[in-house]
């Protein structure tokens, strides 16, 4: 049991995203921490189930950083990376794993001044991108009665598992995971909110900051549902972390060495590889934009068969 548990782990090591060496504690107690988790799955023989909160929507900065309201090439192949990760662990250990992604659009909806359309539209759309895989997309909905509106499972959620804003600010001073976090989705939200015009940059910084801290205090009761519900799992983390056992950051595209990920960006062919950048990024460049159907579904740096992978 112990050798499928390291095939697995050396699986994963080939999807995780590193982080700088002061602060990437995978070898020095992720790994043991993940082997102890890994392990109950195959010593019962059951699917290894991994849970990662994600795909909340498409920024709504489509003139930057993306080319619409809809998951796109970036999504696609992001998922695809998932299945191919399911795939080689299931070549390894027949059962396999579940990968739980929970889309976390709602959460944020009305923090990011998202439509409740255009939140439903992209996880429908993602859901349809996963079907048939070992990819299963949930909602925040999913965790409560069918007859729940968004807003009483969001309250409900915040009743059970939040925190207050001085407990908080304590684990942000206390916690490197939670301080990245913080820091992390402060600085997305310099950028991905259409702030009034005349603002300085120290005024934009000060109110992204704020939208982080309630970002935050939502992100982190989410994840105290989503533990409640799947305690056993290996959690996933789409931003930067320690990786010490709590969560482990994941590597969305495969060979890209960045933080982007594919809902805050364009999907690009560069060199016959995948990138991700800002859609404004990719124009500049001079990348031409492919179509799928009639959708604008990512850019490649010249219009050869050799580098058209999506």
């Amino acid at each position: 049991m112990s050798q499928q548990t390291d095939q697995l782990i050396s699986i994963f090591e080939q999807f995780r995203k590193p982080g700088k060496p002061s602060e990437d504690l995978f070898e020095a107690v992720g790994r043991e921490a993940m082997k102890r988790k890994i392990e109950c799955f195959v010593c019962d023989g059951k699917p290894v189930e991994f849970v990662l909160s994600a795909f909340p929507a498409k920024s709504p900065n489509h003139t930057e950083k993306t080319l619409g309201p809809l998951p796109d090439g970036a999504e696609e192949v992001a998922l695809g990376n998932f299945v191919r990760f399911a795939n080689l662990c299931t070549d390894a250990y027949e059962p396999g794993v579940v990968v739980r992604v929970v889309t976390d659009g709602l959460v944020f909806r009305d923090i990011l001044h998202l439509s409740e359309q255009a939140v439903t539209q992209y996880h429908e759309r993602c859901v349809r991108m996963a079907a048939g895989t070992p990819i299963k997309i949930m909602t925040l909905l999913d965790f409560f009665h069918d007859d729940l509106t968004i807003e009483t499972a969001l309250k409900s959620m915040l009743d059970q598992f939040g925190q207050s804003e001085e407990e908080i600010n304590d684990r942000i001073r206390l916690e490197p995971d939670t301080n990245m976090l913080y820091c992390g989705l402060s600085r997305f939200m310099q950028t991905d909110i259409v702030w009034p015009e005349g603002l300085s940059m120290s005024q934009i910084r000060k109110r992204a900051g704020r939208v982080g801290k309630q970002m935050l205090m939502r992100s982190e009761a989410f994840s105290r549902l989503i533990t409640h519900h799947y305690p056993d799992a290996v959690r996933l983390s789409c931003h930067p972390s320690t990786k010490a056992g709590i969560k482990y950051s994941w590597q969305f595209i495969p060979g890209n060495i960045g933080w982007n990920t594919p809902w805050h960006n364009v999907l690009c062919v560069v060199n016959g590889r995948y990138t991700l950048m800002r859609r404004v990024d990719a124009e500049e460049q001079g990348f031409e934009l492919v179509y799928k159907g009639d959708q604008p579904y990512y850019f490649r740096d010249h219009p050869s068969p050799e580098t058209d992978l999506v």
